[in-house]
């Protein structure tokens, strides 16, 4: 009786969890997921994990808030100034991590909250979410579906440099008629790691090349994307081991969704500076979008030999991709640091994800525990009547 449950568990699991891969409402490049034989001869397929959750079309329209400006400034904890511009981030339970824009040379930051587009969304914005494009004027709070009329209440801000961590300020509380200034952003510097938040091949820009470099991320910075290329490619041309420039110009391929010019350029970034860590993370956010799992799993791991410490979403997506690939019990081991490294639980989809591996692993128990922490992580999340009714069947099992 045990083993015909399994095979029903597993056959609710892959018929009630498949989720399209989907970017921005158009259906993605998808590999055939892995087929594993169940008990009794019966092959099941394992579900796609999804890149992105699609909103509801019962949603009702948003409505962005008020513009609030802010201002402050990121300081080393001794007091000194940043060795490079910093990328101010804001997080919220309801969407998590956002982008907001880099500070300028001396670290002072000036920013309206929500609108600045001085980067390209990384993967981990895409995944760290629960599917609400924009900011309403009322925000729901993941627990318990709470209202409330402050669209920031649950945000904060933190620095974003590879080598530190930071403190944070929150968000809670400020008014757009408000004073912009927040205070100052607090950089402690981590362990040492091999790889680096600078390129060293900068220093060696001429000075024409370092102008176009700045003009092509201020251009950039204004979703002017073509006119972005155009300075970042002079910028290459006249310094071809400028891995920075190099890296940003994947970022306006990226924007657009042009995947195998955003690979070349990434790459030309890792070729003129291997040790430079963010090219790395452009390249496994490529190839999640075209679903190349071995190449996310390979540049997942490459990232975090380099530095383990700032990039936690790399564990996450190194996760799904041993998933895709079958391999289990790796994918069960980076989904487990995942979730160590997110405190805040900002990501619930890493226990639902976990979850998958314990199905396929035969563990029902372990996966009835992180299906019950999804859903009380995610209790609006779409997956979830699909994960009651697997937790519905593994009940049964038990009870047999």
């Amino acid at each position: 009786m045990i083993a015909f449950t399994r095979i029903a568990i597993a056959g609710c699991f892959a018929a009630g969890l498949a989720v399209a891969q989907q970017t921005g409402g158009t259906t993605a490049p998808t590999t055939p997921a892995p087929t594993t034989p169940a008990p009794g001869g019966t092959t099941t397929t394992p579900t796609t994990v999804p890149r992105t959750q699609t909103p509801s079309t019962n949603t009702a329209p948003t409505r962005l808030p008020q513009p609030i400006y802010i201002t402050g400034d990121v300081k080393l904890v001794d007091g000194t100034e940043p060795p490079d511009r910093v990328l101010i981030e804001r997080l919220c339970s309801t969407n998590a991590v956002r982008s907001e824009g880099y500070t300028d040379a001396k670290g002072r930051f000036s920013l309206q909250l929500g609108q600045s587009l001085q980067v390209v969304p990384n993967a981990s914005e895409v995944m760290f979410t629960d599917g609400t494009q924009g900011f309403s004027s009322t925000t729901r709070n993941d627990i318990g579906g709470q209202q409330t009329a402050d669209p920031y209440f649950d945000c904060e801000l933190r620095a974003r440099l590879a080598g530190y961590r930071s403190s944070t300020l929150p968000l809670a509380g400020h008014k757009a008629m408000d004073s912009p200034g927040v205070g100052t952003l607090i950089l402690f510097p981590i362990l040492q790691t091999d790889g680096m938040a600078m390129s060293a091949t900068s220093a060696s820009a001429s000075k024409d090349a370092r102008k176009a470099f700045e003009k092509g991320v201020k251009e950039a910075g204004k979703q002017k994307w073509e006119s972005a290329e155009k300075e970042l490619r002079k910028a290459v041309t006249l310094h071809p081991k400028y891995a920075e420039a190099w890296l940003e110009l994947g970022k306006t391929y990226f924007a657009r969704k042009l995947f195998p010019e955003a690979r070349d350029a990434y790459s030309q970034a890792i070729v003129a500076d291997p040790q430079f860590v963010y090219p790395y993370e452009g390249m496994y956010q490529v190839a999640f979008e075209e679903a190349n799992w071995q190449e996310v799993a390979d540049n997942t791991e490459r990232l975090l030999r380099l530095n383990p410490y700032e990039f936690p979403a790399a564990y996450y997506y190194h996760g799904v991709a041993q998933y895709q690939l079958k391999n289990f019990d790796t994918a069960q081991k980076s989904l487990e640091q995942a979730i160590t490294a997110d405190h805040r639980n900002r990501n619930p989809k890493t226990h639902y994800v976990l979850g998958l591996v314990f199905v396929q692993q035969h563990d029902y128990r372990a996966a009835a525990e992180s299906f019950t922490t999804f859903a009380t992580l995610a209790p609006n999340d779409s997956q979830i009547p699909k994960v009651q009714a697997i937790l519905d069947q593994i009940e049964k099992t038990f009870q047999q």
